[in-house]
C-alpha cells in the first residue's frame, strides 16, 4: 500500500533514509519507504529548495532507464559536535556528510569535576568558532554527547557518576546563553548510537544496540530508526544488569566489566606483575597500560582481560534476551585491546546462549569519534526537523 501525504515526519524519514544509503534514486527511496513516486517527487523538491539534498551526477545502473541518484548537500548545515567524558573531551565540526573539518582534543590526567573540564570546552568551542568565521562557515547547532542520567530535551544532567562532582547542570541553557547556538544534550550511549544509525556501521540496520565500554558500561539503542531512551531515561543502562556473586549478594555487571573495574583488578593483581610494579612506582595505572599489557602477553593483564570478556558475554547475553537483536556495536577504548576483541566476546557469547539465534557483533569502525559525531548527528536532526515542518 501507498501513502499519499508528505507531513514532517514522513519528510524526515525520507530525508533519514538518503544520508544513510548516501546516494539513493528518487525510485528506490518510494520503494523502501513505501510511498507513491508523486509523494517522493514532492518531498525530494522540497528538500532540493532548502539546499539539504542535490542532485549527483552519477547515474544508476541497471536495464532500462537510467536514475538519477540523490546526495545530501555537504555544505548545507555545519555544527559542532563535542564528546564530553570523564579524563578527556573532543570537540569538532562536522559537515552534514558526517566529516570532521576541525577537532581539538584535551586529556587530563586524572578525573576532573565537570565545573572545571566544562571551561576548557567552552575554550574550544570560542577556538572552533573562530575558525569557522574565518572559513565562511556557519555553524548552526551544538550537540553534546556527556555520561548519564541526562534529560534530553531540558538538555540538564543529573548526579553524573565517577566525576569529583556530581552537581545538577542546565548544560543547554549555558551554552546557549554563552554562544546564542542551539545546542542539544544526548547521553554518551545514545550519541554514540545516533552516530552510528547515520554515518556508521549501523547505518545498514533499523534496529541494533550500541554496547559503550568506558568507566562504565552502558548501551543506546535503536529501533525501528529511532533513539529508545525509556520513560525515565534509563532504557540501556545494562552494566546495571544484576547477577549473584559468589557471597549471593545483587552486583551490577560493571563492577566486572567497565574500565573502572580493569583498573581496580589489576591493582589487586598488582605485586604479581613486574609490568604494573614499575609502572606504580612512578604513576596510578591507567586503562592505556592494560592495552599494551594485553599486547606484552603479561600473564595478570591476560588473566584481567579473560575475567573482563566473561562478563561482557553475559551482559550481551542478557541484550540478546531481552531485545533479539540483528546487530550489536562495541565501541569504547576497550575494543583496542587486541584485534580479535569482538570475535573473543561472539565466541563467549555463543557458548553462553547455546542454540538461541546469534545478532552480529561488530565492533565499531568510528568509536575514536562516536560520541562527539553522535552529539553532532543529534544536532542535526533537531535542526533538519525544524527545517521540515
Amino acid at each position: 500500500m501507498n501513502f499519499i501525504y508528505s507531513n514532517s515526519e514522513t519528510k524526515f524519514k525520507l530525508f533519514s533514509t538518503l544520508i544513510r544509503k548516501q546516494s539513493i534514486s528518487r525510485s528506490d527511496l518510494a520503494q523502501i519507504l513505501n510511498l507513491t513516486r508523486a509523494s517522493v517527487s514532492n518531498i525530494v523538491s522540497e528538500l532540493k529548495k532548502k539546499n539539504l539534498i542535490i542532485e549527483s551526477d552519477k547515474i544508476s545502473g541497471g536495464v532500462g532507464r537510467k536514475k538519477i541518484l540523490l546526495e545530501v548537500n555537504s555544505d548545507a548545515l555545519y555544527v559542532i559536535g563535542i564528546e564530553f567524558e570523564r579524563k578527556s573531551f573532543t570537540a569538532g565540526i562536522y559537515n552534514l556528510s558526517g566529516n570532521l573539518l576541525k577537532h581539538l582534543k584535551h586529556k587530563f590526567y586524572q578525573i576532573q569535576s565537570i565545573e572545571d573540564i566544562l571551561k576548557d570546552v567552552e575554550n574550544s568551542v570560542v577556538s572552533l568558532l573562530s575558525w569557522a568565521q574565518k572559513k565562511n562557515i556557519n555553524v548552526s547547532a551544538i550537540g553534546i554527547g556527556i555520561p548519564g542520567p541526562v534529560d534530553p530535551e531540558e538538555g540538564v544532567i543529573y548526579n553524573v557518576p565517577y566525576f569529583l562532582d556530581n552537581k545538577k547542570y542546565e548544560l543547554k541553557l549555558e551554552f546557549e546563553k554563552r554562544f546564542g547556538i542551539p545546542t542539544f544534550i544526548e547521553k554518551d550511549a545514545n550519541a554514540a548510537a545516533l552516530g552510528e544509525f547515520w554515518y556508521g556501521i549501523g547505518r545498514n540496520y533499523n534496529s541494533f544496540v550500541y554496547l559503550l565500554m568506558v568507566e562504565g558500561i552502558g548501551a543506546g539503542l535503536i529501533l525501528n530508526q529511532s533513539i529508545y531512551r525509556g520513560i525515565n531515561g534509563l532504557a540501556g543502562k545494562v552494566g546495571k544488569f544484576l547477577f549473584l556473586n559468589e557471597n549471593k549478594k545483587a552486583t551490577p555487571f560493571e563492577k566486572y566489566g567497565g574500565e573502572l573495574s580493569i583498573l581496580n583488578l589489576i591493582c589487586h593483581y598488582s605485586h604479581k606483575s613486574p609490568f604494573y610494579s614499575k609502572i606504580l612506582k612512578e604513576r596510578d595505572i591507567k586503562i592505556s597500560d592494560f592495552i599494551d599489557g594485553v599486547k606484552r602477553k603479561d600473564t595478570i593483564s591476560l588473566k584481567v582481560l579473560n575475567e573482563v570478556e566473561y562478563y561482557i558475554a553475559l551482559i550481551i547475553s542478557n541484550i540478546i534476551y531481552l531485545l533479539d537483536p540483528n546487530l550489536i556495536i562495541i565501541g569504547g577504548d576497550l575494543i583496542n585491546v587486541k584485534d580479535d576483541f569482538s570475535k573473543d566476546i561472539e565466541k563467549l557469547t555463543k557458548n553462553i546462549i547455546k542454540d538461541h539465534p546469534m545478532p552480529e557483533i561488530k565492533k565499531s569502525g568510528i568509536y575514536n569519534m562516536s560520541i562527539s559525531l553522535g552529539g553532532a548527528t543529534r544536532a542535526f536532526m533537531e535542526i533538519i526537523s525544524t527545517l521540515l515542518k
